[in-house]
Formats: C-alpha cells, sequence, structure tokens
C-alpha cells in the first residue's frame, strides 16, 4: 500500500494493487455517511481492432461494442441488477467514453454487500445470443432519441470538423453497426479489456482501505478472471491539422448554434504535458469565463445569447471549443478571434485563477462523486495522480507567457447550424 497526497495533507489516496492485477484508489472522508463507487475499465470507443486474449489475429470492431458491453454488464443470470440495488436505496449506473467505460455506485447503507456485488456483475458477464439480440433494440431506440436533438448534432459535428480517428466517430456506434455487434465479438472483446489488470477501482467518502482490500481479495468473481495477458490493439494516431475548416448543418432549432474550436499540439507547447494542459486550462478560462471581458460584451452588446466551454485532451492533443447560441455568428466568431489574437493576462489574473481553482478543489473534497470523477478522469487521461494543490503553485506567469509565445491558432473548425427553415 502506498499513500499519495491529492490535496496536501488535506485529503490522501490509499493506493494499493491488487494480486488479481486491479488497482484501487482508496479516498476515505468518514465525515460523510454514504460511498461512491467507481469500477474503470481502460477501454472506450476509441479502439477500432486488437488481439483477441490468447489468438494471434487483429479483429476489426463495430461502431459501438464498449457502449454495448457497458448495457450487457447488468444483464445477470440471477436477475436485474438495478433491482438487487434498488432494494436498499442503492444507485447504480455507468458510462462509456471514448477511453473508458465505468461502473458506479452510490449508496448509505450495505456498503460492503453492494461492492461485493459490483464486482461480482462486472466479473461475471452473461453473454447470449437472444439477450444481445434483444439489446439491440433498445440501443437504436437510444441512437435514434439523439439523432434528432440539436446540441447532440452540433457535439458531434463539431469532432467530425476536428477528429481523423475514431474519437470524432458515435460511442453507441450506429443503426447499422450495432447489428454485427455478436455474443461472440462481446465476449472477445470483454475478456481481453475487462481483466482486472487493465482496470481500477476509486472509492470515496464513507470507506476505509482494508475493507475494500478484504472485499477484493474475497470475491470469486474477480478473483477467478484471467487477468496480465498483454492486450495489443491498433492505435492511430491523431493528426493535428483539421479534417473540415468550416461545416454546416441544419437542425430543428429556432436560434442559430455554432461551434468554434481550436486544435493544439502539446509537442509544441512545451516539455510537460500535464503543465502545458493545465497553462491552456487556465489561459481559456481567464479568456472566456463567466468574470472575462469577452462575456461582458458578447452578453451586454447581445452578440450571443449563451455559451460554453468543452477541452478534451489525448495523447499529444488538445482541444478547445467554444459553443454559442447567436444569431451573429461571423460578429461572435470575430469576437473570438480578437480575445485569442490580443491576449491579456497579467500576473495579478493568473494568481487570482490558481486561487480560485484551489478554493474548487477544496469544496469538492467533500463531494464524493465529483472528487470520484476527477480522480479517474486524472488517471485515464494522465496516467497518475498528483498532488492537486503542488501543481497548481506550480505555475507561474513566465512559462505561462513562454507558452503563449508558441501558440498555434491556424488548426481550427467552424461549426455553424442553421434551422432547417432556412434552407
Amino acid at each position: 500500500m502506498k499513500i499519495i497526497n491529492y490535496f496536501g495533507d488535506e485529503q490522501k489516496i490509499y493506493y494499493d494493487k491488487m494480486p488479481n492485477g486491479l488497482e484501487i484508489y482508496v479516498l476515505p472522508n468518514h465525515n460523510q455517511n454514504n460511498y461512491h463507487f467507481e469500477l474503470v475499465t481502460r477501454y472506450g470507443s476509441n479502439i477500432k481492432e486488437f488481439i483477441p486474449l490468447l489468438e494471434k489475429e487483429y479483429i476489426k470492431l463495430p461502431l459501438g461494442v464498449a457502449h454495448f458491453l457497458e448495457h450487457k454488464m447488468f444483464d445477470s443470470e440471477d436477475g436485474d441488477v438495478f433491482e438487487f440495488y434498488s432494494k436498499t436505496g442503492t444507485y447504480v449506473n455507468a458510462g462509456t467514453n471514448f477511453f473508458s467505460t465505468k461502473y458506479y455506485v452510490d449508496g448509505k447503507r450495505n456498503m460492503k454487500k453492494n461492492l461485493d456485488y459490483l464486482l461480482n456483475f462486472v466479473y461475471t458477464p452473461y453473454f447470449k445470443e437472444e439477450n444481445v439480440n434483444n439489446e439491440k433494440g433498445i440501443i437504436d431506440e437510444e441512437i435514434k432519441m439523439y439523432e434528432d436533438e440539436a446540441n447532440w448534432i452540433l457535439d458531434y459535428e463539431t469532432k467530425k470538423s476536428l477528429f481523423f480517428t475514431n474519437v470524432c466517430e458515435q460511442i453507441a456506434g450506429t443503426s447499422e453497426t450495432i447489428k454485427e455487434i455478436n455474443a461472440d465479438i462481446l465476449t472477445k472483446t470483454y475478456n481481453t479489456f475487462y481483466q482486472p489488470s487493465n482496470m481500477f477501482l476509486v472509492a470515496t467518502g464513507n470507506v476505509d482501505y482494508k475493507d475494500i482490500v478484504n472485499i477484493i481479495n474475497n470475491n470469486a468473481a474477480i478473483n477467478m478472471r484471467v487477468t496480465n495477458y498483454p492486450i495489443i490493439s491498433k492505435k492511430e494516431k491523431e493528426k493535428v491539422i483539421v479534417p473540415r475548416e468550416y461545416h454546416m448543418v441544419n437542425a430543428n432549432i429556432v436560434v442559430t448554434k455554432l461551434s468554434y474550436s481550436f486544435k493544439f499540439d502539446l509537442d509544441k507547447l512545451g516539455n510537460n504535458y500535464l503543465m502545458t494542459k493545465l497553462y491552456l486550462n487556465l489561459l481559456f478560462t481567464h479568456l472566456f469565463s463567466s468574470t472575462s471581458k469577452f462575456n461582458e460584451k458578447v452578453l451586454q452588446e447581445k452578440i450571443a445569447s449563451d455559451f460554453y466551454l468543452d477541452h478534451l485532451s489525448f495523447d499529444n492533443i488538445y482541444t478547445f471549443t467554444i459553443e454559442a447560441e447567436s444569431e451573429y455568428a461571423d460578429v461572435f466568431k470575430n469576437e473570438v478571434d480578437n480575445a485569442l489574437n490580443n491576449i491579456d493576462i497579467s500576473e495579478d489574473d493568473l494568481e487570482r485563477i490558481k486561487k480560485i481553482w484551489i478554493s474548487v478543489i477544496i469544496r469538492s473534497l467533500d463531494n464524493k462523486e465529483a472528487l470520484a470523477y476527477s480522480v479517474v478522469d486524472d488517471i485515464i487521461k494522465d496516467g497518475e495522480i498528483y498532488d492537486q494543490e503542488k501543481i497548481i503553485n506550480m505555475i507561474n506567469y513566465n512559462d505561462l507567457q513562454k507558452m503563449i509565445s508558441k501558440l498555434d491558432l491556424s488548426n481550427k473548425s467552424f461549426v455553424l447550424m442553421l434551422p432547417k427553415a432556412n434552407k
């Protein structure tokens, strides 16, 4: 067992690696009366091809397998997983993104029983051709539900304009691709990527390290899984350029929507990915937050009725997107360009943002879900846990200015979404 500082002396992480390969991160807070678990596999929708466990040839996956697997893990030969947890007033759910799939449980009572059952249902797959085929209809309805949803369409078209790799594809797949999914594909994918050695557990709230270790060591389901086999998958390298600099789409909306995105090569901005991402995040927070000059101008002059920011990073790629509702899309775009081409940030601005960040993190330490989400995000994106307070205090004005001087704003894309009546 190793103790890691997550926020100085305010929050410790008890880390260990179990004999079965599962890594655990326990963040106890005994002032709370509830707990939160996130069991995560480092497998998401971005993987297209891999060599199945104990085989020699690559197989190519249809879109949507990671999300389909997430659905099927809630099938059990013994009964309904949701029904089990509802009896104790415990919340259970799951989520899939490009890089991981996680299963989470949130409750107040029966902690040991509920963690044990989480391990049981995730490590006891139940893939029968009949129930796999039944699930296709459920997922197809889920896919169609989003097809006419404006924000979902804008997000999809934005990613198609930004990325070449699987990150631009629909996580749930399409109505056509999910038809190709069968029990054999699910079994091979599960056996390869759901090895305990490719997974980790984050526990927050009223939890105890020794209890977690005992539950895992005594759980037959996880300890019977094949583990520690090498995972071989083809990884596409994302280009720094964008596929589309401009794209227009029509949707069932009343007010015009837009997204304006910028793509950066972290290798050209600094030697440390983690620090470079923090500097980029800090810079865009300053330029476009609710307290920024930009925000004041676009809202006061009614250039936009609303806008929000989105950041995504993986490997050497970092993207920043600003989405908005605006009848003056060109004017809004020009205001973004003006803010980026005339960056104005002082040393006092930097120190103020650092203080705000530290304050936000301190408040989040009592929010078990937010804390778990942050830790999971760090593990998946950065591959490690770091002391948040220490790393924020390492941010300095000279390094920020050096990074700003290297910013290349040429790799950008603009997506305009117009009401269908404007065709």
